[in-house]
C-alpha cells in the first residue's frame, strides 16, 4: 500500500465555472508555501473509473492510455519517469494511483501546502474526504446573472439561442449552492464560501480570511499574483484569464465588470435566471429585479 506523504490538509477550490475559481487558484498559487496543481483534471472520475470494469488496474497499459488522453493530466509537470515506474510496479489499488500522482506533485513542489481546483469538486466532497480526510474546501460563488452572462460571452451567442441553455445553467448554479449548504453542515470548519464580488471589491481582507481558513500566513504578494505565479517554487502552469493581474491596484476597473450582465442578457433571460435561482439569489445578497 502506498501512503500519501502529505500530512497537511489539502486545499480544493470549487464553484460554478466563471465564478472566480481560476482567480482563486492563481492567488493561492502565488503563496510561497502553496503548490496548486495546474489544470482542472477530474481526479474523482479517474478514481471512480479505476474502480469499474472499464479501466481496471489489472490492465495498466489501457489505464495509462486513459490517463494520458482524457483530460489534462498529461500537462501536469510531474516527474513522469518516476511516476510510471511506481505506477507499473507498486500501485495495487485506485488509492495507490491517486496518492502516487499527488506524492509526485508534492515532491516537485517542495512546498508545505498542496491543492487544486475544479468547479465540480463541490459535488464530490464525500469522495474527496475518503481520499484526503480533513481537507479544506473553498466554494466560490458569483451572481448567477454574471456567471451566465460571462458564459454567453465566452461561448458565443449562438449557443444561447435556445433558452433551455439558460435554464440548465441557472439550475446548475442552484444545485451547486444547495450542495455547498448541505456539506457546510456536514463538514464543519472545512468549507468556506467566498463571494467573487467581495474578493474583487475588498481583496486584502478577503484574502486574509482565506489564509486564516486554510491555515497559512497571509503574504502581500498574493495581491499581485501574476508577478509570482511560477517565479519561484513549483507551479504547474500559468493561469490564462482576464482577471486583474494586480488585484489590489485595479479594483475600480473590475468593479464595472460586476454589472456587465445587464448589457449581455435580455430581460427575458434575466427573468428566467431569477425565477429558477429564487429564493437563493436573494438569500445570497443579490437583488432580483425581474421577479418579486
Amino acid at each position: 500500500m502506498i501512503e500519501f506523504k502529505y500530512k497537511e490538509p489539502m486545499i480544493f477550490i470549487s464553484g460554478e465555472g466563471r465564478s472566480g475559481t481560476t482567480l482563486m487558484r492563481a492567488i493561492l498559487g502565488s503563496h510561497p508555501n502553496v503548490t496548486m496543481a495546474g489544470n482542472d483534471y477530474d481526479i474523482v472520475k479517474l478514481y471512480n473509473d479505476m474502480k469499474t470494469k472499464n479501466y481496471p488496474l489489472s490492465d495498466k497499459n489501457s489505464l495509462k492510455h486513459r490517463m494520458m488522453t482524457y483530460g489534462d493530466l498529461k500537462l501536469w509537470n510531474l516527474d513522469w519517469n518516476k511516476f510510471w515506474d511506481i505506477f507499473f510496479y507498486y500501485c495495487k489499488t485506485p488509492e495507490d494511483v491517486i496518492y502516487t500522482i499527488f506524492n509526485n506533485l508534492y515532491d516537485k513542489g517542495n512546498r508545505s501546502r498542496l491543492g487544486m481546483k475544479r468547479p465540480s469538486f463541490i459535488r464530490y466532497i464525500p469522495e474527496l474526504e475518503k481520499l484526503f480526510p480533513n481537507s479544506k474546501y473553498i466554494f466560490m460563488i458569483r451572481d448567477p446573472r454574471s456567471v451566465i452572462a460571462s458564459k454567453k460571452f465566452l461561448y458565443g451567442e449562438k449557443q444561447f439561442n435556445d433558452l433551455r441553455k439558460i435554464d440548465q445553467l441557472a439550475i446548475r448554479w442552484k444545485k451547486h449552492l444547495i450542495k455547498y449548504r448541505n456539506y457546510y453542515g456536514r463538514y464543519p470548519g472545512q468549507i468556506k464560501k467566498i463571494k467573487y464580488e467581495e474578493l474583487i471589491t475588498n481583496p486584502s481582507e478577503v484574502i486574509k480570511e482565506i489564509c486564516e481558513f486554510v491555515e497559512i500566513d497571509y503574504n502581500p504578494r498574493m495581491l499581485n499574483y501574476d508577478k509570482y505565479w511560477g517565479k519561484d517554487g513549483y507551479i504547474v502552469e500559468a493561469p490564462k484569464s482576464s482577471f486583474p493581474k494586480e488585484i489590489n491596484k485595479k479594483v475600480d476597473i473590475y468593479k464595472s465588470v460586476l454589472e456587465k450582465w445587464r448589457e449581455k442578457l435580455t430581460d427575458r433571460e434575466i427573468k428566467i435566471i431569477e425565477r429558477i435561482t429564487s429564493p437563493y439569489i436573494k438569500e445570497e445578497g443579490y437583488i432580483a429585479e425581474q421577479i418579486k
